[in-house]
């Protein structure tokens, strides 16, 4: 039999480019051929990271349409930095690239083609009898409480919808009405919402980057939602880092005891206030804790303008901030470090619960807030920053009283709780014959619907 050909066509942030290059890497190494249709400039991004290149393909693809040409609903959306703006963009930007994909799949004739927030994808593979797979990247917590059919009449989103699991998983005011983004969009483009439900609903696969053991029961809710079965993936296909630490950050590290370093950083797009900055390493500093800070500053700020007046003075024998790309998964996996405080992102989750590192959970958007509760709440191995309910704001004392909660006081009954169940669940997450189970049912599910896509032209 001819190996098969996958094409890929993540959604456009890197954040979710990069869970696609990973499946690439695992399909690559069990024989499939691999088309990554990308935009060209995550392409730079994307080639380091490929394992197989002679068996994955980069294809170009190229956005468009300037900021002048992107609609807005109202004045107030026309702020490049507001989220509005931002998910506007980027939905303009996918629906620009519509006939670039079309006229590359009519070229490439994969036999499968993976995708994720695109509702074009499954008419246009359907069309040149290619099957379509929906690979969701977030946790499937997040696409249970508002990317499912449920959720087109039921808009306060305090509550979860109809049917949702019985759970601890809820939005707080400031949270769910972020969320409402999701459901808006200038007037000729399809919402965030409309989007995720139309992909979905008519692909021939739905593929979830979770497991069981974390989300079993709102994976059983997805399918329901949309009467088709779904395929867990497993939560993380990290592979293991080949490279090593830069000596700048190893050296620094290794002045630390063991797991007494907290890392903290918001990921590639969360950028934070000045006023956010300032609460965030004040606390920081309050905390007593060890720390790497790796921030990105606003609206163009200097290093010395973003930080607190003389605090860098004061930290400097226990604390590193930095601003720019730095090697995350080695970080975490350095002995020093036994402390994570991220924004919430799974991605990050995933590499957080498979190294020692505790979690504080301080979300900025979307899914963070609802990845947060399920770490928190339902599985109980974080803790979150406490904030006001009305407007997410959070203090120095709120992220000192997290950090110690789960660095200092260790044996207290949060710093104990939140350590065995991080424990567990490592356990489980890493144990080598769960991750290649959920691996190999993927690629025989694909496999299978290939089957089935020769049986019907037959």
């Amino acid at each position: 039999m001819m190996a098969i050909h996958v094409a890929m066509f993540p959604w456009l942030p890197f954040g979710h480019v990069n869970p696609f290059i990973q499946l690439s890497n695992h399909l690559a190494f069990h024989g499939f051929n691999v088309s990554f249709l990308a935009t060209r400039d995550n392409i730079p991004k994307i080639q380091p990271l490929l394992r197989f290149p002679d068996r994955i393909r980069l294809v170009p693809l190229d956005v468009q349409v300037p900021p002048t040409q992107i609609p807005t609903r109202n004045d107030s959306d026309s702020n490049p930095d507001s989220p509005v703006f931002k998910l506007t963009q980027l939905l303009v930007a996918t629906d620009s690239l519509q006939a670039q994909v079309e006229a590359a799949l009519s070229q490439l004739k994969p036999d499968i083609v993976v995708y994720e927030f695109v509702h074009y994808i499954p008419s246009i593979a359907h069309a040149l009898g290619i099957k379509a797979v929906f690979y969701c990247v977030t946790s499937a917590t997040a696409v249970a409480y508002h990317l499912v059919p449920a959720c087109f009449t039921h808009q306060d989103l305090t509550q979860p919808p109809p049917g949702f699991p019985s759970t601890s998983v809820a939005l707080r005011a400031h949270e769910a009405k972020q969320l409402l983004f999701a459901f808006m969009a200038p007037e000729g483009i399809l919402s965030l919402h409309q989007r995720v439900v139309m992909a979905m609903e008519n692909a021939d696969m739905i593929v979830l980057k979770t497991c069981g053991e974390m989300e079993s029961k709102y994976c059983d809710y997805i399918s329901e939602q949309y009467k088709k079965p779904v395929v867990m993936a497993g939560p993380s296909l990290i592979e293991p880092q080949t490279d090593t630490l830069y000596e700048r950050w190893a050296r620094w590290l290794d002045r630390f005891p063991v797991g007494s370093v907290l890392y903290c950083s918001f990921g590639s797009d969360d950028i934070l206030s000045k006023e956010e900055i300032r609460e965030l390493l004040l606390g920081l500093e309050e905390s007593g804790v060890p720390f790497m800070a790796v921030l990105k500053y606003p609206n163009c700020l200097t290093h010395g303008e973003a930080l607190p007046e003389g605090l860098e003075e004061r930290v400097k024998e226990r604390g590193l901030i930095h601003s720019g790309w730095v090697q995350q998964q080695l970080i975490l996996e350095h002995k020093a470090v036994g402390g994570y405080l991220c924004h919430a992102g799974f991605g990050s989750l995933a590499e957080a619960v498979a190294s020692e590192c505790q979690l504080v959970l301080l979300p900025q958007k979307g899914d963070q807030f609802l990845n947060a509760r399920l770490m928190s709440r339902d599985l109980k191995v974080g803790v979150e920053v406490e904030r006001r309910d009305d407007d997410g704001w959070f203090t120095r004392e709120s992220v000192s009283k997290a950090v110690r909660s789960v660095m200092v006081d260790k044996e207290g009954p949060i710093g104990k709780e939140v350590r065995a169940n991080h424990c567990r669940l490592k356990e489980l997450l890493l144990n080598k014959e769960m991750k290649s189970n959920y691996v190999d049912q993927l690629l025989q599910k694909m496999r299978d619907l290939v089957v089935i896509k020769e049986v019907k032209k037959a």
